[in-house]
């Protein structure tokens, strides 16, 4: 009876939990791509030295290195793995899914923020998992999904502790607050806003314990590392995304930032509201026919995009755009009916945005954390909502879009696994030589299980008669070309992966990068967050000595 009771309090959650696990299952056997083996590796090495998560060895960025300079995030998700992997299999279908309850505690928390703003949450949830951030974000090992829901949770459960009281409320609040720095440093955004929730609380003693919480947890993290490694690992990573070598020029960080908000962050869904928003719906109309055609020429003349792409960069910059508006405009209307909610969502955006400009790459991941309040924003000043054919056709089409994207995503993923397997460990067997790799990404962790060594750039091997070398071009390879002995011949093969499925990730001549805002050997910036193109994702160089 009690959990008949429970079951039918909760047939919500219920219900979207398992609509959600339903959509990313087909995912979880999808291959590990970009940074996932850096926090494998990093996971690893906790599993056996627990209080030394970075004391060792990695070849990342061209040469073994000491991981605590090249690691760019603190040991959350790493930590969490290497419980995971106590327990369970260390494969594509078991980390991807130790991943997935982050995502739903992340819809939870967002349902709960819904009804703080007097939401039904239905349609917040539906455009939540409608952003092809979230819905990507939730299928790798990676800390920005995690750092999203332990976010929402902070917030949400501040407002009910604030509301009601209520200490599990307060320590669940605590709790997120504290490990979310923990995931991933964007976090610090949360303490302006649990400040702000301090200014206008009532039960100021417990919101202000839990606004400190993210930076007690800096405090802790960045003492233990300055004792272990002779530094704070906050100022270490300070002044690596400072790199004059790897950092990127402002300019290019705003239209990346632009770029990757308005059709990687938001969903597409979204647009169906913007007829509604009062008071300056007229305004955002009228200066987006001017935006758009800019950003068009811009994207063709000025980055060498084709037409599709240019159209693509047009429209997310025309989003991007017109979510700044809005937050301008409703912040202004905030401040002038002293509605404390509102500012909330206009400062979570407006200080978001600001901390990507610290930053060496844009990427859509980075900028997922402003999904949330732009949604809400959006919905908490819309007139009304649009027709229920309009938006259930554009919720669909939502759907599609980010089920298509993800397909794309996974395929590129599966190239290197594939290759790997099929063509490169059969050769080397066949050679019965050593075999030796340039790349990174997925393809470093599959070419590593198979027995592969990673070129060190400054220390080039001695390449022997029956030795193989792979360079996967677009995976920022280390060397482009090996240097060869004198008398030793080489037999060059060249290895293309081309997918069907038109959807991409990550393609140069369509300037695309879902991860980042370059891609090795591209002459120009990779800044939407998908693209349509039917060129080879991936082209591998074997040399056969």
């Amino acid at each position: 009876m009690m959990i008949g009771n429970w079951v039918e309090r909760n047939w919500f959650v219920l219900s979207i939990s398992l609509v959600w696990a339903a959509l990313q299952i087909p995912f979880l056997s999808s291959a590990f791509r970009i940074d996932e083996p850096y926090f494998l590796a990093v996971a690893k090495q906790i599993s056996s030295h627990p209080l030394d998560p970075y004391g060792f060895q990695i070849n990342w960025d061209g040469a073994p290195e000491w991981a605590f300079k090249t690691s760019a995030n603190p040991p959350f998700v790493p930590a969490y793995l290497a419980v995971w992997r106590r327990f369970f299999p260390e494969n594509e279908v078991s980390l991807h899914s130790a991943m997935l309850p982050f995502s739903l505690l992340a819809l939870h928390a967002f349902g709960v923020m819904a009804r703080y703003f007097k939401i039904e949450p239905l349609i917040p949830l539906a455009l939540l998992g409608g952003s092809p951030a979230f819905f990507l974000g939730s299928q790798v090992v990676m800390q920005d999904v995690p750092m999203l829901s332990l976010f929402l949770l902070a917030i949400s459960y501040a407002t009910i502790y604030e509301e009601k009281g209520c200490r599990l409320a307060f320590f669940i609040s605590w709790l997120a607050a504290f490990c979310c720095p923990m995931a991933k440093y964007n976090g610090l955004v949360l303490v302006p806003l649990l400040g702000w929730l301090f200014m206008t609380a009532k039960r100021k003693l417990g919101i202000g314990i839990i606004a400190c919480a993210p930076l007690f947890a800096l405090l802790l993290w960045n003492g233990f590392t300055w004792v272990q490694y002779g530094r704070p690992h906050f100022l270490a990573m300070a002044a690596f995304e400072k790199t004059l070598t790897t950092s990127t020029p402002p300019w290019l960080l705003t239209k990346g930032v632009l770029a990757s908000i308005g059709l990687g962050v938001l969903p597409i869904s979204v647009v169906a509201f913007i007829p509604y928003i009062q008071p300056c719906r007229n305004f955002i109309l009228s200066s987006s026919v001017c935006v758009f055609p800019l950003a068009y020429w811009h994207a063709a003349t000025g980055l060498g995009y084709g037409i599709l792409s240019s159209g693509l960069f047009a429209l997310s910059v025309t989003l991007s755009f017109q979510l700044i508006v809005v937050t301008f405009s409703q912040g202004w209307e905030c401040l002038k009916t002293r509605d404390q909610k509102g500012l909330l969502l206009v400062l979570w955006i407006l200080f978001g945005i600001v901390f990507q400009g610290g930053l060496m790459f844009t990427s859509v991941r980075y900028v997922l954390f402003l999904a949330p309040p732009a949604i809400l924003l959006i919905l908490m000043k819309s007139s009304r909502a649009p027709g229920k054919w309009i938006l259930g056709g554009s919720l669909a089409a939502n759907f599609f879009l980010v089920i298509a994207i993800a397909l794309g995503d996974r395929q590129i993923a599966n190239v290197y696994r594939d290759v790997v397997a099929q063509k490169i460990a059969p050769l080397w067997q066949e050679n019965k030589g050593k075999f030796y790799f340039s790349g990174h990404w997925g393809f470093q962790y599959y070419a590593e299980k198979v027995g592969g060594e990673a070129i060190n750039k400054y220390h080039p091997p001695i390449f022997q008669s029956g030795d193989l070398l792979v360079i996967a071009s677009s995976a920022w390879p280390d060397i482009l070309q090996p240097r060869l002995a004198q008398g030793l011949r080489v037999q060059t093969e060249i290895e293309t992966s081309t997918r069907s499925w038109i959807f991409r990730t990550i393609g140069c001549n369509a300037g695309a990068n879902f991860y980042a805002n370059r891609i090795s050997g591209c002459s120009h910036p990779t800044l939407l967050p998908f693209a349509f193109s039917r060129d080879a994702s991936e082209t591998f160089w074997l040399y056969v000595f």
